[in-house]
């Protein structure tokens, strides 16, 4: 998928920051990627790669004590509600057909069809106001069915702990399945962030000051002093 990668300069070495935009190569996922892994020894095959190279350098990193670290600065969606929808059939030879629906705080979406695309169902549960909005991946499941596929939902403006999706069933499949044919599990239990005690604080930025304008017309104001691994929300 797409990355952003910066690098700094420092007295013994370098770092690279890399931040990963998308995560293709795990469809349907939303969240921490794996750790990636380094070698610096060109004849070492993919499984032999390590997240540190300390105690064996290997030809191409040279110096005292050189060594390579792979380490996770940032969590993605670290505290954000993630749930599931599932559609299934009892057989894999199984053909999903129909709609469904969904319901949160006695609002009801339209009618979902079966094979909703991320933006159908995005759109529909965005429709509901207490959500706000959300993200949404798609990925058809296998062994369970034709025509059968998972969403995942992330909350990005309504925090903490999501009660489940209320999910009205329509579906119907070709083996005559039982209902129901979907189902809503919680994949992350959503946290509030803290917002009090000793790392806590707040500013009011002047809008109309040029002095926090950038060159390209965005406002910026750099906030010091944050420890490092403390989960800090804005």
């Amino acid at each position: 998928g797409s990355t952003v990668v910066s690098q700094r300069h420092m007295s013994n070495g370098s770092i690279w920051a890399i931040t990963f935009l998308t995560n293709l190569g795990d469809e349907g996922k939303f969240g921490p990627v794996d750790s990636l892994t380094v070698s610096t020894d060109p004849d070492d095959s993919p499984h032999m790669f390590v997240t540190d190279t300390m105690g064996s350098p290997g030809p191409s990193l040279l110096g005292t004590g050189a060594r390579l670290i792979v380490k996770e600065e940032i969590s993605a969606f670290k505290g954000f509600e993630h749930q599931i929808i599932t559609t299934q059939c009892t057989t894999s030879v199984g053909i999903m057909d129909g709609y469904f629906a969904i319901s949160v705080d006695g609002v009801r979406t339209s009618d979902i069809p079966h094979d909703a695309s991320v933006l159908d169902l995005k759109l529909e549960l965005e429709n509901i106001p207490s959500i706000g909005e959300v993200k949404v991946t798609r990925r058809r499941t296998t062994g369970i069915g034709i025509n059968s596929f998972q969403w995942a939902i992330i909350f990005v403006e309504k925090l903490g702990n999501v009660p489940l999706l209320n999910v009205h069933d329509h579906l119907t499949c070709s083996d005559g399945s039982a209902t129901p044919l979907i189902y809503i599990t919680e994949a992350t239990q959503g946290v509030l962030p803290k917002m009090d005690g000793s790392f806590a604080g707040e500013i009011e930025l002047d809008v109309e000051s040029l002095q926090q304008m950038d060159s390209t017309g965005d406002f910026v104001h750099v906030v010091d002093d944050l420890m490092r691994g403390m989960p800090y929300h804005l």
